[in-house]
């Protein structure tokens, strides 16, 4: 196995794991998040995962702050995927205003760190293999 594969396989197990915990914690709506997150490993010294830019509040495990309004389109999509009846300008200026449920802790989000974490020690033991391999 190179470095690169190494990067790879636990960068994609984080990945995996980061949207099946969403899935057990009720947080997945359409699939979009997931279909939309992809690993990307450039060279065999690094990679990341890419994926839709408000996925970073969600796995820090933080949620949205108050402040700004998120975007009504998503709003609105999350609204209709879920089946609900609901405004979506309303729902919108409710996060604006208190913030998302994740950040007032009325739900768990997900830790990416802790995922990164369970993951490292294979990373690194396959990293180490590819090294005393050549």
């Amino acid at each position: 196995m190179t470095s690169k594969e190494a990067i790879t396989i636990y960068l994609t197990k984080v990945r995996d794991e980061l949207f099946e915990r969403q899935r057990r914690n009720g947080q997945r709506a359409s699939g979009f998040s997931d279909e939309n997150t992809k690993v990307v490993v450039p060279s065999k010294e690094n990679g990341y995962i890419k994926g839709p830019k408000y996925l970073a509040t969600n796995f820090k495990g933080i949620g949205r702050r108050p402040g700004t309004m998120p975007p009504i389109q998503s709003i609105e999509a999350w609204i209709q995927i879920k089946g609900l009846k609901l405004n979506p300008w309303a729902v919108a200026m409710n996060i604006k205003k208190k913030g998302t449920v994740i950040f007032r802790d009325k739900r768990k989000g997900i830790d990416f760190k802790q995922l990164q974490q369970k993951h490292m020690d294979e990373l690194m033991e396959n990293i180490r293999k590819s090294i005393t391999k050549k």
